[in-house]
C-alpha cells in the first residue's frame, strides 16, 4: 500500500514540474508584459505631451 502512494506522489511531483512550472512562467511573463506595456504607453503619452506643449514640458523639467 505504501508503494502505490509513493508512485502517486511521484506522478504529482512530475506534473507540477512539467505542467505547473511552465504555466507559472507564462503567467508571470504575461503579468510583466502588461506592466511594461502600461509603462511604455505612459512614457509615450508624456513624450507626446512634451512635443505638443513645449512650454509645459520645460516647466516640468525646471521644477524637478
Amino acid at each position: 500500500m505504501g508503494l502505490e502512494w509513493i508512485g502517486v506522489g511521484a506522478v504529482l511531483a512530475a506534473g507540477a514540474v512539467f505542467v505547473g512550472f511552465p504555466v507559472g512562467v507564462l503567467v508571470g511573463y504575461m503579468w510583466r508584459d502588461r506592466i511594461s506595456r502600461a509603462r511604455r504607453a505612459q512614457y509615450l503619452a508624456e513624450r507626446n505631451d512634451g512635443r505638443q506643449n513645449p512650454d509645459r514640458a520645460a516647466r516640468s523639467t525646471r521644477s524637478g
